[in-house]
């Protein structure tokens, strides 16, 4: 009777060491799955923040841009006034 309890343990055990194995290695799989897609999602979140912050300093770097096309127009603008009115005055006092 001892043997037959210890064979049919044995057989149950052999039986279901495969399945155990498999659902341990299904679990590691899941961790996997689970760690790469983590992975990717920090990725993609990284991607889209270092993007963004481009955009916006291209958006500044334009608009510095501008501003300072701007200034320098009004400073032609101011130097060739008075050039002009300079211009005009020794017209006005060699007459």
């Amino acid at each position: 009777m001892t043997s037959t309890m210890k064979g049919s343990l044995v057989l149950v055990a052999l039986l279901t060491a495969p399945s155990m194995v498999f659902a341990a290695q299904r679990d590691r799989f899941d961790s996997r799955r689970m760690q790469s897609e983590i992975r990717r999602e920090v990725r993609d979140a990284l991607r889209d923040a270092r993007r963004t912050r481009w955009d916006a300093g291209r958006t500044i770097r334009r608009d510095v841009l501008r501003a300072r096309l701007e200034a320098r127009q009004a400073a032609r603008a101011a130097v060739r006034e008075a050039r002009r009115a300079a211009r005009e005055a020794r017209r006005f006092w060699r007459d």
